[in-house]
């Protein structure tokens, strides 16, 4: 927490065992301390909202007599299971008129939003745990504007000199910048040389 990160360096897992019948079934959830693969062990950053929230769990953990559990999510001394945490989000999402949305489709919008954010694409795949940053291109980078909006940022992301300039063009803003060494060695004085030097 003073760091600002939250270090995810295990997982919960379900072991299946076979019944008296010779069918397999779910025996337990049980957490392992290991991630899915080397890169899902990371430290993944806290926004102060996060942290402002992992608090609030924290004083409700301590009023309730849970402040010396291992895990965030407890209840009479037992962990909360994945599942149980997911369906108390659901609510959550009722309650306030929220479209659901799964935990995985959160993730994607997570990445996206640091895509959309500039956020250096390295550091976006660290974040989620993923090995390659293909994985994060691939399957969990996806457009979250609308056509319209879509439409105003390929335009603004073309639009190479509104409001940047009030010189003619590109090759007067280029020849406005050279020193007066350069105008030494080439001779941007002249527009034919300026036009060569251009292309």
């Amino acid at each position: 927490m003073e760091r600002s990160q939250l270090h995810v360096h295990c997982q919960e897992t379900k072991e299946y065992a076979f019944r008296d019948d010779g069918e397999y079934h779910l025996s337990a959830h049980k957490v392992v301390g290991y991630t899915k693969s080397d890169a899902g062990d990371r430290y993944v950053y806290l926004v102060p909202e996060a942290k402002e929230i992992i608090k609030r769990i924290q004083n409700a953990n301590e009023i309730n007599g849970e402040s010396q559990q291992e895990f965030l999510f407890v209840k009479n001394g037992e962990r909360i299971k994945a599942r149980a945490v997911v369906y108390q989000l659901d609510r959550c999402l009722s309650a306030v008129s929220i479209k659901h949305k799964s935990i995985h489709k959160a993730r994607k919008t997570y990445v996206s939003a640091l895509i959309d954010g500039g956020v250096n694409i390295n550091e976006i795949r660290k974040q989620v745990g993923h090995a390659d940053v293909r994985t994060t291109y691939a399957c969990y980078c996806y457009n979250r504007f609308g056509e319209e909006a879509t439409n105003r940022q390929i335009e603004s992301a073309l639009d190479f000199n509104t409001k940047k300039t009030n010189e003619k063009s590109v090759q007067d803003q280029c020849y406005k910048k050279v020193t007066t060494s350069d105008h030494k060695i080439i001779p941007f004085q002249d527009n034919r040389n300026r036009e060569i030097l251009s292309k």
